[in-house]
Formats: structure tokens, sequence, C-alpha cells
């Protein structure tokens, strides 16, 4: 896994089940500036499998859970049902709305004076499709009832 760039919020989304067909991965990831390589300053990953010593990543290249340039520093953390327990197919996840690159010219600096802000939270969960394992991350179900996330998210 060798990449160019600035790395920043090493995060281990731990093992997550497909709901399609329940085969757990595990999936590291990073926030990561891409620039150098052509690719965005958002969250890179890699699914693969950990033998209780070492991960093997299913593909050397990560993965990109954004593809805009000012979403970074990404975490992410449980969600828990009612009742409290953890739902090991969904985590949440919240980023940096902004860019190393461009962090103090941001139009909000002389306008709102503050630089930057938060995204809305995410629900990742992990899904199979033909070419392998991949995180899809939509807005929290409230948030998809706005008819623009509604569109991209099912």
């Amino acid at each position: 896994m060798q990449h160019e760039g600035q790395f920043a919020t090493v995060h281990a989304l731990a093992t997550m089940e497909p709901v399609e067909n329940g085969t757990a991965k595990w999936v590291p990831g990073v926030s990561a500036n891409g620039e150098a390589s052509g690719q965005p300053n958002t969250y890179a990953y890699w699914t693969g499998g950990l033998d209780g010593t070492a991960f093997t990543p299913d593909t050397a290249e990560p993965q990109w859970l954004d593809h805009g340039w000012d979403w970074y520093g990404a975490v992410t953390f449980e969600k828990r049902d009612a009742d409290g327990r953890i739902d090991e197919r969904v985590r949440r996840t919240i980023a940096w709305l902004n860019n190393w690159d461009h962090e103090n010219t941001t139009p909000t600096i002389d306008s709102d004076g503050y630089n930057g802000t938060d995204s809305i939270v995410r629900e990742v969960t992990l899904k199979s499709t033909s070419s392998g394992a991949c995180i899809d991350g939509c807005p929290e179900r409230e948030a998809r009832r706005n008819k623009v996330w509604a569109a991209c998210c099912s």
C-alpha cells in the first residue's frame, strides 16, 4: 500500500458486514491529501482481511469514499439502535469541509468570521459489487428526507 501525499486521521472502521451477503471485511482508512497522485483530499480506504497479525488488502490501491476536494479529517463512530446495541453493518462518519491547500482563503473567513465547517453525518455501509467490496456513504435517514439527498441514496 504505497501512496504519495499527506495522511491524517488514520482510522480503522473495524469489521463491517455487507448487507447483501454477510461477508465481513476489515476496512482501515485515512484522510489523505491525494493531490500528488491526482486524487482528492478526502478519505482513502482499503477493504481486506486481518489474520490476527497482518492486514491483507483486497487491492493495493486505495478506494475513495468521497471524490470532492473538501471532505477531510473524517472520523467514524458506531451506530446504535434505540436499545443501545451496536449495528455492525453501519458506521457513521463526519468530516471537515475544507482543504489544507486553501484553509485560510475560504469565503466564510471574511463574511462570517469562521473557517470551514463539518459535513452532514453520513451512514457508511459495506457493499458487495461485481468488482469487489466498497463502502457507500449517504447522509443519515433523517437528512435523506430532503429531495436532493433522496435521489442519490436508496
